[in-house]
């Protein structure tokens, strides 16, 4: 019944997910997802079994937020242990049915009894990862991103370079997917450093992430490596008028939607812009 969202590009919250499937693909489906940087702070969990098994484990335990249960028969026996289920879960846990018919009045019954989603077998990769992004942002929304800012006392004392240094860190180390960004325009030096030809400025960014326009703001981005990547920015002009720190914190709060970890080097940035960052820096 659901079709993939692709505007859910986005990282997805601090979350739990169980999936009850007895078939091998589906089992093999969702533990792929765990290299999709969206489930980077998704608990994923596959069991084999069916909506009995679940019961029995969320009799004795919490539940997760959401539960996934996959069935080849839907009765009226199937419906009463959907409900048998939800009385042994807590409270807020969202719940997919994965079922073997496309049946319009069956997809309003379990709506109608709570379910969130009903998707008939089999089930791509592609439609299991939109399902859950979207059942998760839905119920818990998008948070959790650290923002870190670096600042020096005066030009010249290696701000930019210990901002450099700390988002690969964080990123070979660590293996968090970090995105390092520059609030200072045409003054950047961040292409010298990272390596990468400036292709974009700070107002088209800010004009892209305002617009919603996703895929565009994701072609303004240099991957330096698998987890670390860099707002393109840098090719303003150096007498253009600076931007506003309303129209930057737009930037700033698409960029935390998609990164876990974004690093803010505000070095030669306008005090305006060093204020607001400084502000919304963990």
């Amino acid at each position: 019944m659901t079709t993939p969202e692709n505007h859910l590009s986005v990282l997805l919250p601090d979350s739990s997910v169980a999936v009850f499937s007895k078939d091998q693909e589906t089992i093999a489906i969702v533990r792929g997802l765990s290299g999709d940087w969206r489930f980077t702070r998704v608990d994923l969990d596959a069991h084999k079994g069916d909506i009995d098994a679940a019961s029995s484990l969320y009799a004795a335990q919490k539940s997760p937020d959401l539960i996934i249960i996959q069935t080849d028969v839907i009765d009226d026996s199937f419906t009463g242990k959907l409900e048998n289920l939800a009385a042994h879960c807590d409270e807020g846990t969202a719940a997919v049915v994965i079922g073997p018919v496309n049946d319009v009045y069956l997809y309003r019954r379990l709506i109608d009894m709570g379910v969130s989603d009903y998707l008939v077998k089999p089930v791509s990769k592609d439609v299991m990862a939109d399902v859950i992004g979207q059942t998760l942002v839905t119920r818990l929304g998008v948070s959790g991103s650290r923002l870190f800012a670096f600042i020096g006392a005066k030009g010249g004392v290696g701000t930019s370079a210990l901002a450099q240094a700390m988002a690969s860190g964080i990123a070979d180390i660590l293996a968090q997917k970090t995105l390092l960004i520059d609030a200072c325009g045409g003054r950047s030096t961040l292409s010298i450093g990272m390596g990468f030809e400036p292709s974009t400025t700070l107002v088209e960014a800010i004009r892209a992430a305002n617009s919603g326009d996703s895929a565009n703001l994701d072609r303004m981005v240099h991957a330096v490596s698998d987890k670390l990547n860099v707002l393109a920015s840098g090719g303003d002009a150096m007498l253009e008028a600076n931007v506003g720190d309303d129209q930057y914190e737009t930037l700033l709060d698409a960029m935390m939607v998609k990164y876990p970890i974004v690093i803010a080097d505000l070095s030669q940035a306008p005090s305006v812009l060093q204020k607001l960052v400084l502000t919304k820096a963990n």
